[in-house]
């Protein structure tokens, strides 16, 4: 009998059973750590003309990678009870018992320490103190408030966002106007993104106590709403980063497509509140940040 049936929180076994390398990298949350480090580089590839130092790069990823695997283990760590109450989570190293709660603590606080003091030794000590924030808000308000409001979310969407910032900052460059687009831009493209993942899971989320939106609303009429607005207003911003020369046109005209097609998919589930319409929101948002950031690479790579 699971612990939502008894009503108890199922204790979290605390040896190591044969784990492997892809439990301590599930730890890690590779999927989130890796979309920070891609956003990352861009942020630099972006603040540097198109053309930033090699070493100054692979240091930006590796320190990237560190705080970004740091902040996925002590998320785990710290939810690691709650994590048993969901299906999509209870296989996770920590709950069930492939890894020990000591080793996900220790292994968290060197990543992300690690990640924060190779950033300051090697890029910047903005993009440092950014990281630093990252962690923060992320560990400390963001997750412990998803227990509390689905308001939640958007305390999530900061340090989702500002990995595009740290990227930029580690060039040596300041904080500017582009920078901030690029913040902005990733912060509203989070939000589809993860009520339609909010959606799909809603009862499961619900299970382990979490409060986010779908618990409030039950039939999906503003979850869609908000899908629909926050995928809206990604169109004016990407269109911004032309307006300051960030970007060309062949980025204004795939841009406009991209984001077109992506207020579409949004529009389908608002009118039609499913979990396969969610999932195909979800979806497209991953396919629409994919597109964006080669839009930005090639936009470069071209003459203007």
């Amino acid at each position: 009998m699971s612990g939502e049936e008894t009503g108890k929180t199922p204790a979290v076994r605390t040896g190591t059973r044969g784990a492997t390398v892809a439990d301590y990298l599930a730890l890690t949350k590779p999927g989130l750590t890796t979309m920070s480090v891609c956003t990352a580089a861009g942020g630099a590839y972006l603040a540097a003309g198109g053309h930033p130092a090699p070493l100054l790069l692979l240091n930006l990823v590796a320190g990237t990678f560190l705080v970004g695997a740091g902040a996925g283990a002590l998320n785990q760590w710290i939810e690691r009870r709650t994590d048993g109450l969901m299906k999509r989570t209870e296989r996770r190293p920590l709950p069930s018992g492939k890894i020990s709660p000591l080793e996900g603590l220790v292994l968290g606080l060197l990543c992300g320490v690690g990640g924060v003091a190779y950033l300051a030794l090697t890029t910047t000590m903005f993009a440092a103190i950014l990281a630093a924030i990252t962690l923060f808000v992320y560990l400390a308000l963001y997750t412990p408030l998803k227990r509390v409001t689905h308001l939640s979310t958007a305390v999530g969407g900061i340090p989702g966002a500002l990995p595009p910032l740290i990227g930029w900052v580690a060039t040596g460059r300041g904080f500017s106007l582009e920078a901030y687009l690029l913040f902005l831009f990733l912060f509203l493209w989070q939000m589809p993104h993860f009520l339609s993942l909010a959606w799909i899971y809603r009862r499961d989320y619900a299970a382990g106590g979490y409060r986010f939106l779908p618990e409030y609303d039950a039939t999906g009429t503003v979850t869609g709403r908000l899908i629909l607005l926050y995928s809206a207003a990604l169109i004016p911003v990407t269109l911004s980063f032309v307006l300051v020369g960030l970007m060309g046109w062949v980025f204004l005209i795939g841009g406009l497509l991209a984001g077109g097609w992506f207020f579409t998919v949004g529009m389908k589930f608002a009118r039609e509140i499913t979990n396969a319409n969610a999932r195909k929101s979800f979806l497209a948002s991953l396919l629409y940040l994919s597109v964006i950031l080669a839009l930005m690479l090639l936009d470069r790579m071209l003459p203007r």
